[in-house]
């Protein structure tokens, strides 16, 4: 049989099928300074350990390299950036941050700091060679997501500089581009009827999805990470308390219910149009289930998945709801507008702000007012009962 190699990011070791069993190999390392050891014709001494399963050997590959990022780094001043930057982030994890800030600078790190910079010594790294890098990415990245690569790095720098591995930090000389406060754009009434009839029909869940967000205001990962143990379709109440997020370290990643944005719990009752919604869904799962056969499994008891029962991704929803964006054309339109849309809906029809802030999750109004909604009336009113008639009105 031919062998069958799981590609994996360079220094972290390699699995390979071979022979009916599942081969992790990876360099040995130093007991004492967690360096690689090298044979006497310059080659990395290797470890080879057989597995039954692909899990058994990732496990084995991901506990090894643990154990040696737990040694006593070895720095100093003309090390590769590339591992500076690794022992940095290894640090970074003990000091109390959220994983979410931890996952962001991994990502950074893998994506844009060691593919551009990771060659360079840490001694030798100047202040162009940044301001180059930030430059090559003025047409593809936002400036705020240059000011977070810049983040990350000046703050992994001056740490080397504490630890006079550098005199000074070249961050400090490098020009960031200026933010433009973004505006968001929500649906006027006649965009809101086409997007409503583009996606009432259901053709797949990615319909739902749409449907479901405009009239309840979820932000995106609230939406892909809600299970049907928090909807009770009797009552007809919701409870939004976790997020679908996933976490990634040296490109394993892994799916995680986590708590939402604000750590908040919140409690809201649904327009019967939407239990409507939801029970058909309940039943389209059902239906998937059957033809795919009964071992098949609803991933985490989700309620958007896709058919064969797995989770949705962020970059897919993207990419089917910029389709759809196009088609009512609104090119231009974020998948959290929708957000926004049905903030400034709800509000216009008297809902008031401080109902509309408990339903989005504010830990305050004037959040709120400030961001999402430009005016109102206040009326004493239900949100389930306005919701219903903003559906109405859209389906006309």
């Amino acid at each position: 049989m031919k062998k069958k190699t799981s590609k994996r990011t360079s220094g972290t070791g390699s699995i390979v099928y071979r022979n009916g069993k599942w081969v992790a190999q990876v360099s040995k390392y130093d007991p004492d300074t967690g360096e690689t050891l090298y044979t006497p014709n310059g080659n990395a001494v290797r470890l080879s350990k057989s597995f039954d399963t692909k899990a058994e050997a990732e496990r084995f590959l991901a506990d090894y390299q643990q154990k040696r990022y737990n040694l006593k780094p070895f720095v100093s001043s003309d090390m590769p950036l590339q591992e500076w930057l690794e022992q940095w982030l290894e640090d970074y994890k003990h000091s109390g941050v959220k994983q979410s800030t931890i996952d962001t600078a991994d990502n950074i790190i893998r994506n844009h700091l060691i593919p551009n910079l990771g060659k360079a010594k840490l001694n030798q790294l100047t202040a162009y060679q940044i301001q180059k890098m930030y430059y090559s990415y003025s047409n593809t990245l936002s400036a705020k997501s240059i000011k977070n690569i810049h983040w990350i790095l000046s703050m992994s720098l001056a740490e080397a500089v504490r630890y006079n591995l550098l005199i000074e930090n070249p961050c400090a000389r490098v020009k960031l581009p200026r933010c433009i406060k973004f505006e968001a754009k929500p649906l006027t009434p006649s965009e809101l009827q086409l997007l409503v009839k583009e996606v009432c029909q259901f053709r797949d869940v990615y319909d739902f999805i749409v449907y479901f967000v405009l009239f309840t205001g979820l932000r995106q990962s609230e939406a892909l990470g809600l299970t049907w143990d928090r909807v009770n379709l009797l009552t007809r109440e919701i409870t939004i308390d976790r997020q679908l997020t996933r976490t990634t370290h040296y490109k394993n990643s892994k799916l995680e219910l986590k708590p939402t944005k604000t750590n908040n719990s919140r409690t809201f009752l649904l327009a019967t149009s939407l239990v409507d919604i939801l029970n058909k869904r309940k039943l389209q799962q059902i239906e998937y289930a059957d033809m795919l056969g009964n071992n098949q499994v609803i991933e985490k008891n989700l309620i958007f998945t896709l058919p064969n029962g797995n989770h949705i991704s962020a970059p897919s929803l993207h990419k089917h709801f910029k389709r759809i964006a196009t088609k009512i054309g609104r090119p231009d339109l974020r998948f959290h507008d929708l957000r926004h849309s049905y903030a400034t809906m709800a509000a216009e029809k008297g809902l008031p702000p401080s109902t509309l802030a408990k339903i989005l999750g504010h830990s305050t109004s004037a959040v709120t007012m400030q961001y999402y909604i430009h005016k109102t009336t206040e009326g004493d009113v239900t949100n389930a009962n306005i919701t219903e008639r903003l559906i109405k009105e859209a389906e006309s």
